[in-house]
């Protein structure tokens, strides 16, 4: 991207990060870091008492990036992935059933 000026093309991916926070929950989660690889998904405490999680998408498309001045902010997620993540998590973690 910065090189083109020069001539070359750097080959760069973009990607959106999946993650979502909870609303604070009654009792704070004493969890370490989870790593939930066969449920495409992660988790861990975050502050205020909530948990933040994050999603595993393989299959997503690549976003080409058209120029040098492309800002991620351009990404979106659907808004399905997020229903997703509780469904794939909701086993080991009970209590992503009733959050938002």
């Amino acid at each position: 991207m910065f090189v083109e000026p020069l001539g070359l093309r750097l080959p760069v991916k973009c990607f959106v990060h999946q993650r979502w926070t909870t609303e604070p929950l009654p009792a704070p989660p004493a969890i370490p870091a989870v790593n939930a690889n066969p449920l495409l998904g992660y988790v861990r405490p975050a502050t205020g008492g909530r948990l933040l999680a994050g999603l595993e998408t393989p299959d997503r498309p690549e976003y080409q990036v058209p120029s040098s001045d492309f800002h991620q902010s351009e990404l979106t997620v659907g808004p399905e992935l997020g229903e997703e993540l509780r469904n794939n998590l909701t086993p080991i973690l009970p209590m992503l059933a009733s959050t938002t």
